[in-house]
């Protein structure tokens, strides 16, 4: 089983849902600056954590600096040797054959520890991963960076979105901050293009047929079968 399925079916067993019957508008964004004060093992609104735990964290304290160095943001490993799912408390609606990026800045533990592993992505509300990324070796000291998972459902589906600390069993993980989830537009150039195409396609169609039809058009005096006789034959018979 590769490492997609292994997630899938861990998610599975650990039975994490918790989503709620309203879903998110798309375009979606959370900064955590609702963080106002830091609370260890404590998820941020608008967020749940399971199977473990995460920290709140107010940009300054416990040795941490957010994204853009203020406001708030998530320690994705908690504080009891056990790190948790962190997952949106409510859901998205996510639309057939249409593509959805989930970005987030993520930045190493800001403690000098070992580096770590994160696993987020997009799961449905029966807990199987839908579509899923994994950072490896993040170390302490990486900045924050932007890192993003694409997925296009095939069929309508409720999901949700989930981050987790792969390796957080040390209390100090990753750091998450700004995750959005946005439908990709199809640009207007490649509209333009595809209705250049399609256009170009017709035009040759059309020439194709005529053409067709003029080279399949009968010489003088030539006999087809079901045409009766000649017109040479015809003048020998009278």
């Amino acid at each position: 089983m590769n490492r997609a399925g292994v997630y899938a079916a861990a998610l599975l067993v650990l039975g994490f849902s918790a989503h709620q019957a309203s879903a998110v508008t798309i375009p979606y964004f959370y900064n955590f600056n609702t963080i106002t004060t830091s609370q260890l093992n404590t998820a941020p609104a608008g967020w749940t954590a399971v199977n473990g735990t995460v920290d709140s964290i107010k940009s300054g304290t416990h040795g941490i600096t957010c994204f853009g160095g203020s406001g708030g943001c998530v320690d994705l490993s908690g504080s009891t040797d056990q790190a948790g799912y962190l997952i949106t408390s409510r859901t998205f609606n996510l639309v057939a054959g249409q593509t959805y990026l989930l970005s987030a800045e993520i930045s190493g533990n800001q403690h000098g520890d070992d580096a770590t592993k994160v696993i987020f992505g997009f799961s449905n509300t029966s807990n199987l991963v839908l579509a899923s990324k994994t950072i490896k070796g993040i170390a302490s000291s990486s900045p924050f960076t932007l890192y993003s998972v694409l997925f296009t459902p095939t069929t309508a589906v409720t999901a949700e979105v989930f981050f987790h600390d792969a390796s957080g069993d040390d209390d100090q993980g990753p750091i998450l901050d700004d995750v959005r989830v946005a439908a990709v537009p199809l640009p207007a150039a490649a509209w333009l293009m595809l209705s250049g195409l399609a256009a170009l396609g017709a035009v040759a169609r059309r020439r194709i047929s005529a053409a067709s039809r003029a080279s399949n058009l009968p010489a003088p005096g030539v006999k087809f079968a079901g045409d009766g006789p000649s017109l040479a034959s015809r003048a020998r018979l009278q």
